[in-house]
């Protein structure tokens, strides 16, 4: 099952403002997560004149995967943390939750 997670882009990131991502958790390697860009759907429809507000990034996730997420909150804050979908909604966890889930899914995948 698929849920949609809709994040604001806030500021240009060519202008030094960070931008909004959402990255799949593949796994750990010995240089830290693995991880991959997915690519979300742009929306301009409640975007200002000069596309610094309101630009949606729409992102769509399964269920039995990890994502890594950076949401603009302000021009100069952003809410990071990791993620994933249990029964159609979306559970949020910090590293070391995150950390535990990898693990939990790889002594699973073993049995």
């Amino acid at each position: 099952m698929l849920i949609q997670l809709t994040i604001e882009c806030i500021g240009n990131p060519r202008l030094g403002f960070q931008p909004a991502w959402v990255k799949e958790v593949q796994g750990v390697s010995r240089h830290g997560l693995r991880e991959v860009p997915l690519h979300g759907q742009r929306d301009y429809s409640q975007s200002n004149s000069v596309g610094s507000r309101g630009v949606r990034q729409h992102y769509f996730l399964a269920d039995g995967y990890l994502y890594h997420v950076s949401s603009p909150q302000s021009f100069t804050r952003v809410d990071q943390y990791f993620c994933c979908v249990e029964h159609r909604q979306l559970i949020r966890m910090d590293l070391q939750e995150a950390f535990a889930w990898l693990q939990k899914k790889a002594l699973v995948s073993r049995s």
